[in-house]
C-alpha cells in the first residue's frame, strides 16, 4: 500500500541533532535578553552548545576578521552579559554587522550549520505575549532551519525546562511534521503533549494543501493526531473555535488562546516551497499571539 504525502512527510523529517547549535541572536535589547533566556532553555533540553552572534553598529561584518580595539570594546560587553545569561563562559561568539541583522543572522546559521535560531520579541508588545519586528519576520522568512520566538518578558524568570509542550495540528503534511518535532523535543525534555486543533474550512481551503486521505472534520483530526502519538509522552488534545468564515488571524488567536498557562512551547510548522522558508499567515499571526514561546519548524525539503 502507498504511503500518503503526510506520511511521507513525516518520515522524511529528522529533528535537529546535538551537534547542530543553538544561534541566538543578541543586541544588548530585552527582546535579546528574552532570547538568550530561550536559548539556555533549548540548549539544556537538546544537550548541544550555543552559539551567540551580536552586531556592531555598522556593517558587513566578516565573521573571520580580527576586529580592532574599539570594534572589541563594543560587542565584548554585549558578550560578557550573554555568556552570564547562557551560563557558560566558555560560549561560542560571532560578530555580525547589524545594518541587515536578519540576512547576517541567517547567514551565520548556514556556515554555523545551527538547527535552531532564536530570537526575541524587539518591541514591547501585550504583557506575555511576543510583537514580530522586522528582523524576526525576515528570520522567519529566510531560516535554513527551525525559528524559536520567545515572547516579550520570557526573561523575567529563570525557566527550567519544558513540562507541557502544545503542537497546532489541521490535518495537513506540515502539521505532521510539527507533530514529529513536538514529540521528540517532549522526550528530550520529559514533557508531555497537548494537540490543539482549529480549522476555519474557507480558509484553510484557499491556504493549505490536504491529502486527498486526510481526515475531513476537527474531530477526526484530533482523533488521527492523538492516535499517532507515543502514548508515554501521555497526548491530551482539544478543539478550539475559531469560528466560520473567519479571518485568518481569528484561527491563530484562537489556537493562541487555546495554550494555558502551563504550556511551555507550542510548536507549529510552515510551507516551504522553491526550498525557501514562506510563512504561512496563520503561523505569522500565531507568533504574535501566542502567550509562551513558539517553534516554527522549517519543512522537510
Amino acid at each position: 500500500m502507498a504511503k500518503t504525502k503526510d506520511a511521507s512527510e513525516r518520515e522524511r523529517f529528522t529533528s535537529p541533532t546535538s551537534a547542530a547549535p543553538v544561534l541566538v541572536g543578541f543586541d544588548g535589547s530585552e527582546g535579546g535578553r528574552d532570547a538568550l533566556e530561550l536559548a539556555r532553555v533549548l540548549s539544556s533540553i537538546r544537550g548541544t552548545r550555543c552559539v551567540v552572534a551580536s552586531g556592531l553598529t555598522y556593517g558587513p561584518v566578516p565573521v573571520h576578521r580580527a576586529l580592532g580595539d574599539e570594534e572589541s570594546a563594543e560587542v565584548e560587553p554585549l558578550f560578557e552579559e550573554a555568556r552570564a545569561s547562557l551560563e557558560d563562559p566558555e560560549v561560542e561568539t560571532h560578530v555580525i554587522g547589524a545594518r541587515s541583522p536578519a540576512r547576517m543572522l541567517v547567514e551565520c546559521a548556514e556556515r554555523e550549520s545551527a538547527g535552531t535560531i532564536v530570537v526575541g520579541s524587539p518591541q514591547r508588545g501585550k504583557i506575555g505575549r511576543a510583537l514580530l519586528g522586522s528582523v524576526a519576520e525576515q528570520v522567519l522568512h529566510h531560516a535554513p532551519c527551525e525559528v524559536v520566538v520567545a515572547p516579550h518578558g520570557y526573561a523575567a524568570e529563570h525557566h527550567e525546562g519544558y513540562t507541557k509542550i502544545a503542537v497546532a495540528v489541521d490535518g495537513t503534511p506540515e502539521s505532521k511534521v510539527a507533530l514529529t518535532r513536538a514529540e521528540d523535543l517532549a522526550r528530550q525534555a520529559g514533557a508531555t503533549i497537548e494537540i490543539l486543533v482549529a480549522s476555519d474550512p474557507v480558509v484553510s481551503g484557499i491556504e493549505a494543501e490536504f491529502p486527498s486521505d486526510a481526515p475531513s472534520s476537527m474531530s477526526d483530526v484530533l482523533e488521527a493526531a492523538l492516535g499517532s502519538v507515543d502514548p508515554a509522552l501521555a497526548p491530551t488534545g482539544k478543539k478550539v473555535d475559531s469560528g466560520w468564515r473567519q479571518v485568518v488571524r481569528t484561527i491563530a488567536t484562537a489556537l493562541a488562546e487555546g495554550c494555558g498557562p502551563d504550556v511551555d512551547l507550542l510548536v507549529a510548522g510552515s510551507r516551504r516551497p522553491m526550498d525557501r522558508f514562506l510563512l504561512g499567515s496563520v503561523t505569522k499571526h500565531l507568533v504574535t499571539e501566542a502567550p509562551c514561546p513558539v517553534l516554527v519548524v522549517s519543512h522537510a525539503a
